[in-house]
């Protein structure tokens, strides 16, 4: 994933969209937290994952944990930012 110009963004959801400063940097810095969440699911967790076959099922329930801890981490950002709200 291509690294997001975080202060580019935030004066993006300010100028464009009319957020307040508050809701600007809260929206980036969700964003930001979402695609490192992301990044850690593909890059590190469903890597280990697929590399590791044999794991014992405890193990491999811990990689699935994980993934979990992202998905509620993800959430959380995702309904902290409001987008998703009418």
């Amino acid at each position: 994933m291509t690294p997001i110009d975080h202060n580019g963004l935030h004066a993006l959801l300010r100028e464009r969209a009319g957020l307040s400063e508050d809701e600007a940097a809260a929206l980036a810095h969700a964003l930001d937290d979402i695609q490192e969440s992301a990044q850690k699911i593909y890059g590190e967790i469903l890597p280990k994952i697929m590399a590791c076959a044999s794991l014992e099922p405890p193990a491999f329930r811990e990689l699935l944990d994980d993934i979990g801890d992202e998905f509620r981490h993800i959430a959380y950002h995702i309904e902290d930012s409001q987008l998703t709200s009418s």
